[in-house]
């Protein structure tokens, strides 16, 4: 009982640090807007974006499904758990919708039609 609480606590630990990879890849290629860098360099920092965000989704939805069994085999509802993983998810879906849109504007540019 105790162990499954402890097992999600840390899982929680675990999304924390995917988030900060994840955010620090983010901001390497936010930065790569304001220097001369290649293509080849901004479409790896966008797949490890990518990787990143499944990943991060993914642990996400593995914590809250071990949430749900800790609240089956303990009655306790771990809600800090659980909001923090969808807090995250939500974090990551933010992260990803504006590093799509950079990248929609650094390759494409602003297309405005009437």
């Amino acid at each position: 009982m105790l162990r499954s609480r402890r097992i999600l606590s840390f899982s929680g630990r675990i999304q924390n640090y995917l988030l900060l990879l994840y955010l620090f890849f983010f901001i390497a290629f936010f930065f790569c807007g304001f220097f001369s860098v290649q293509e080849s360099f901004v479409a790896f920092l966008l797949d490890i974006c990518t990787f990143l965000a499944w990943t991060t989704v993914l642990f996400g939805i593995s914590i809250i499904i071990c949430a749900a069994v800790v609240l089956w085999q303990d009655r306790v509802f771990p809600f800090a758990s659980i909001l923090g993983a969808v807090w995250k998810i939500a974090a990551v879906f933010l992260c990803s919708f504006a590093v799509q849109f950079i990248n929609q504007i650094i390759s494409d540019g602003i297309v405005i039609s009437g």
